[in-house]
């Protein structure tokens, strides 16, 4: 398993996340399957993305009022992220997570529907400034998240 680094923040309901085990290191299967289910996710988009076997292992779990904040270890995050992002409903997505071989990925997806995902190869990419491109992606998450998560976000 490659590794990856950074963080995921997932607005969910307050009734979901009390039933959230932080303690045991990871998002196991069941809890992936349901964050994809109340997502409005029925089938699986892409072979790629059946995620609902999968246990996701974190460098750690925080929850904050209705904000579920992973830092993710298990480089399947970056397709949750992704499914979550492109196809997900009635859920926020806020991440930035990047691999260890070199790429990057952006995801946000707000309280209005904007969507956006930007996945960065750096070392194939000619041009491109990570630190601009974070930088973009700050500016489109809600003043909320980031006061809620001013430990983590510039």
């Amino acid at each position: 398993m490659s590794e990856v680094h950074g963080f995921l923040i997932i607005r969910l309901p307050d009734s979901f996340l009390k039933k959230v085990d932080i303690d045991d290191g990871c998002l196991n299967s069941s809890i992936v399957a349901a964050i994809v289910e109340l997502a409005g996710i029925s089938e699986p988009i892409d072979e790629k993305l059946l995620l609902r076997d999968l246990d996701l292992i974190c460098e750690g779990i925080e929850k904050r009022a209705d904000l579920l904040l992973v830092y993710p270890f298990d480089e399947h995050f970056m397709d949750l992220a992704k499914l979550l992002t492109e196809h997900g409903e009635g859920v926020e997505i806020y991440g930035a997570i990047g691999h260890e071989a070199g790429v990057s990925g952006y995801y946000l997806l707000d309280a209005d529907g904007n969507r956006s995902v930007t996945i960065l190869d750096i070392e194939s990419e000619e041009d491109v400034d990570p630190e601009e491109t974070f930088a973009g992606f700050l500016e489109n998450i809600p003043e909320q998240i980031k006061q809620t998560f001013d430990d983590i976000l510039p």
